[in-house]
């Protein structure tokens, strides 16, 4: 299986009050960990990071492609869009994340593609809560996609409710991720002194 990884981070940041992407973690911006870590689990596999229009990025390496929302206001649904269309024909699967995850680990990438059967897309779930930012993909979902987008839809949920999408529960996951900690978004400031504070405890 060929496997491909999109980072989505052209949100707007209105909890934090600044863009995450930029947001220094362990001597090096979230967006470049998260871009680290999901190149180094797809093993050479292309990498696409979607951001909005006009914002400005770190450097990122020379094999990381950057894309741009075409629309704005169109949420995550959109940035699937964009980064799905870019892998179609280079990847049979792939993982996707925003920018504010810096604990994921390539385990846990790896495992999610393991999880993805013949599905369409695969999902870290808790009870009835999907985490759609930390999930797996098949590009084929492309017309899902378009089509959930012109009758107005934005969100992730809505793709993964009209698919077939395997959930993979808390105590799977906790083969690999004892404490749960690679689904931890920074979403406010307390979450980014958190990342910090969790990283100097149980290291990298």
């Amino acid at each position: 299986m060929r496997c491909g990884a999109v980072i989505l981070c052209g949100g707007r940041s209105i909890r934090m009050g600044q863009d995450k992407a930029w947001l220094l973690i362990d001597g090096e911006t979230m967006l470049e960990r998260v871009v680290r870590t999901a190149s180094g689990a797809v093993a050479g596999g292309p990498v696409v990071v979607v951001a909005a229009a006009g914002q400005g990025l770190p450097k990122l390496g020379p094999n990381i492609a950057v894309r741009r929302d075409a629309a704005e206001e169109r949420g995550p649904l959109e940035g699937l869009r964009v980064g799905l269309s870019t892998l179609s024909d280079s990847a049979d699967a792939v993982f996707v994340t925003g920018c504010d995850a810096p604990l994921l680990t390539g385990v846990f990438i790896e495992f999610l593609f393991n999880a993805l059967g013949s599905a369409d897309a695969a999902v870290s779930a808790d009870d009835h809560r999907l985490h759609p930012l930390a999930a797996v993909y098949r590009p084929n979902l492309l017309g899902n996609i378009e089509q959930l987008m012109r009758e107005g839809a934005s969100s992730l949920h809505a793709l993964l409710e009209s698919c077939k999408t395997a959930r993979i529960d808390a105590e799977q996951r906790r083969r690999i991720d004892s404490d749960l900690r690679c689904l931890m978004n920074v979403n406010r400031h307390e979450d980014y002194q958190r990342a910090i504070r969790l990283l100097a405890e149980n290291g990298s």
